[in-house]
């Protein structure tokens, strides 16, 4: 019998058929060759014995959220509180279009704005309009109940903006749960917890957690550039140009006559960037602010100016008392982890929530002192633990020689848990460190690599 899974908890998966819901297991074998289910897979099952036999072929699919066979995708775009974001939306956009998703931009929030403000939002959305995306007001349900008809479509978006309202107002005995906006962060507070799918004029909505990681490292720099879909347009003499250096490039024309908005533009370095073929894969930025240790870096101003033109992604490590100021200055770089530490005295999940607004990977770093037990709860919400094999604050210490085995029982512990975590470790690795660290996905070395005079020597010996 055929069905499409519509949720997941635990082992125990959730299949529609033929107007019922089964509670259904997965063939053992699963598990030893590896297959996954995901939500919004079509499957083969026993309706008697509830148990899930094959998984057909998937269109696409998602890891963060984990989701597949997502034909629309709501982008819930807020214009106020949290303010327009254009680098989340043209990430987004981005995004399904590298999955094959459809993308409709729908609007929220718009009663908020002053007459000035609403005729630059229109001027806006116009010209996404103009480059073929459809854009519509989250009041206009006649328009939306129309895009549903027949579709599985998955609402995403800005924390805050409205995925969930808009959900109780088309399935009123949803009764999800709606978070008020922190004025504070100018951000939504996080509700959607579960992804799920719901029946929907002959189709399905999947309310998400959030494309909590947009990553593109699995694309080539081509297939990123051919996403932006007006480049298309405007042919470059060019072979293979990615529209960043040559001065007769057609795009850079189009940009300079105001034919393409300078932010879709301006975007495209920054995630070709990522991509770029170095020894390193990323750079390590120690943010300290005097207080949570006791040195203190550069200005942001300054540290905006020497990262500018690198070519390379940027690990940001957060040693402050307040990561909340810190996390927006630094979401402007080129930016693909922010990590902060477990143990200030904040809202963790606030700060997660606010990386993952910028569309950035989340890390968690924790002091050679700290409780393991103590990331637990944080563990559905992150990308990466960072382990700090020293105390924090200073270079050239040496490795502390307990941080093996901790690595050893925080990668026991990501695997009992089954999230895709990367761990990262920090702190004297060189040479010799670095094979107690085989275990750490990620290594940070900055002494060890900077005190040879072959850079590219030192950092093969840690590969």
């Amino acid at each position: 019998m055929q069905g499409k899974i519509v949720k997941i908890i635990s082992d125990t998966h959730v299949v529609s058929s033929e107007n019922h819901f089964y509670s259904c297991k997965c063939r053992g074998l699963f598990r030893k060759e590896h297959i996954t289910p995901l939500v919004g897979d079509y499957v083969l099952f026993d309706k008697e014995q509830c148990i899930i036999e094959k998984i057909l072929p998937r269109k696409n699919e998602f890891q963060r959220p984990k989701v597949a066979n997502i034909d629309q995708a709501f982008l819930i775009t807020s214009v106020k509180e949290p303010d327009f974001s254009f680098h989340l939306l043209d990430r987004l956009l981005v995004l399904m279009e590298l999955h094959y998703v459809k993308p409709i931009i729908c609007v929220t929030k718009e009663d908020l704005l002053s007459n000035d403000e609403k005729k630059n939002m229109f001027s806006i959305f116009q010209y996404y309009r103009s480059i073929g995306y459809q854009v519509i007001s989250n009041t206009d349900f006649s328009e939306i109940q129309s895009c549903l008809s027949s579709k599985t479509t998955c609402f995403t978006g800005q924390t805050g903006a409205g995925k969930s309202t808009l959900l109780n107002h088309l399935i009123p005995n949803l009764h999800l749960e709606v978070g008020d906006i922190s004025y504070a962060l100018g951000r939504g507070k996080h509700t959607t917890r579960v992804t799920e799918l719901f029946e929907y004029g002959n189709g399905f909505l999947i309310d998400t957690p959030g494309f909590s990681a947009l990553d593109f490292s699995s694309y080539s720099k081509e297939e990123i550039r051919n996403a932006f879909v007006e480049f298309r347009d405007y042919p470059c003499p060019f072979q293979d140009c990615f529209h960043t250096n040559e001065i007769e490039c057609e795009v850079k024309k189009a940009v300079l006559s105001n034919n393409i908005i300078k932010s879709r533009y301006e975007n495209i370095p920054r995630d070709l960037a990522k991509l770029n073929e170095t020894d390193v894969d990323y750079i390590h930025v120690d943010i300290m602010d005097g207080k949570f240790v006791k040195n203190k870096t550069m200005p942001f101003h300054e540290m905006k100016y020497i990262y500018k033109y690198t070519s390379k992604r940027l690990d940001v490590h957060l040693m402050v008392d307040n990561p909340l100021k810190y996390i927006p200055l630094y979401a402007e770089l080129n930016t693909e982890y922010i990590t902060f530490h477990l143990e200030v005295d904040q809202d963790i999940n606030a700060c997660i929530q606010l990386v993952k607004q910028y569309g950035i990977k989340v890390g968690l770093a924790i002091k050679p002192n700290t409780r393991i037990s103590d990331l637990i709860p944080y563990l559905p919400d992150i990308d990466l633990i960072l382990v700090m094999s020293v105390e924090p604050g200073e270079g050239g210490q040496s490795f502390i020689e307990e941080t093996y085995s901790r690595l050893q029982e925080i990668r026991t512990l990501i695997q009992e848990y089954h999230f895709p975590i990367l761990l990262n470790v920090d702190g004297g690795i060189n040479a010799d460190t670095r094979k107690k660290c085989d275990v750490s996905d990620i290594v940070v070395s900055g002494s060890y690599i900077v005190k040879g005079e072959n850079f590219q020597e030192r950092i093969s010996t840690l590969r």
